[in-house]
């Protein structure tokens, strides 16, 4: 099991390059003596997600309350928000069932089922608001969010037919041959 004090520790001595607001707010936390599950900041931000698939190394052989404990600590060290643990919990459980697939085509709903398995786990409940700018008035959970919005669509690369008078803010371009999608007007 990782130690959640060194790995606070870690965060706070390290330089670290590319510094988000909120790791910045829990890293001034953690220097002004917060305990690491108190130094997290109230924040639904992406950090956590992008760092969270080393967890993964120390429990590679299987999938114990271990990696649950050290995904939820590494993630609340700096985001202590009910949507960036769901988004970690659910990219580890993603993460960790495709290291074991044997097919390397799942069906295209496979990836979304399995996130959702997981990050429902772990929500209670706490309702978000989409930002008005959006567009999409959407009130709920991380979850109820993607249930809602991504899985209409049949795969990850299918604009919907209601694209873009359902999503007015949102853009889609396609370039090279790939399809991206941006969101305008983040907050």
């Amino acid at each position: 099991m990782l130690d959640p004090d060194d790995v606070a520790r870690w965060f706070a001595d390290s330089r670290i390059f590319g510094i988000a607001q909120t790791v910045g707010a829990a890293i001034a936390n953690l220097k002004a003596g917060s305990p690491w599950y108190k130094a997290g900041v109230n924040s639904a931000g992406n950090d956590a997600s992008m760092r969270i698939a080393p967890v993964l190394l120390p429990n590679l052989k299987s999938s114990s309350v271990r990696l649950w404990e050290d995904t939820l600590a590494v993630t609340v060290i700096t985001h202590n928000d009910e949507m960036a643990v769901a988004a970690s919990v659910g990219f580890v459980g993603l993460l960790w069932e495709s290291l074991g697939r044997q097919d390397a085509s799942p069906a295209p709903t496979w990836w979304l089922d399995t996130f959702l398995r997981y990050a429902s786990a772990v929500e209670t409940g706490r309702k978000y608001q989409s930002n008005a700018r959006s567009g999409l008035g959407f009130d709920g959970t991380l979850c109820q969010f993607l249930e809602q919005h991504v899985r209409l669509c049949d795969r990850p690369t299918t604009i919907p037919t209601f694209w873009p008078t359902k999503f007015p803010t949102l853009g889609c371009s396609l370039r090279r041959g790939r399809t991206d999608f941006e969101r305008m007007g983040n907050d």
